[in-house]
């Protein structure tokens, strides 16, 4: 017999290859999303109304530059709970163009914890090396729609 969290994880899957012909270009990252959460086994009783993900997309233009701020990126995160998902150079796009070859999502407790990092001391010293090594978009996604 089938637990609860297999019950929530089939349930999204389920929701996914309900919905797959449906999804939009702009909705990708929502099927990346779901699709690793049920890949790593995440299911909905885990994740909370208030859990947030930043979602980094970009291409490396200078490989150099963009290694000084991997070597720091790590130490910023500290205190801020946050969980490296996924970090992955070769993004495949199942439907439309993806707008960057690299994907990263990093997980927080909360919207604002993801944003206090993000505009934290620490990670604005090395961000720009980051965004001057690299073309891309970084995003703040909510787990739930609060609306």
């Amino acid at each position: 017999m089938a637990n609860k969290s297999t019950h929530n994880q089939l349930g999204i899957l389920g929701v996914l290859a309900q919905s797959a012909q449906k999804m939009t270009a702009e909705r990708w990252v929502i099927v990346l999303l779901v699709g690793i959460f049920g890949h790593i086994g995440i299911s909905a009783a885990q994740e909370t109304d208030t859990t947030a993900y930043i979602v980094l997309q970009y291409e490396v233009t200078d490989q150099a530059m963009y290694q000084e701020y991997i070597k720091g990126v790590r130490a910023t995160q500290v205190g801020f709970q946050s969980t490296l998902l996924v970090s992955d150079s070769n993004t495949e796009s199942i439907e439309g163009v993806a707008p960057a070859p690299r994907t990263v999502i990093l997980s927080f407790p909360t919207p604002e914890l993801a944003r206090e990092w993000y505009q934290s001391d620490g990670y604005q010293q090395i961000v720009e090396k980051r965004l001057g090594s690299t073309k891309g978009n970084t995003t703040l996604v909510n787990a739930r729609d609060p609306s």
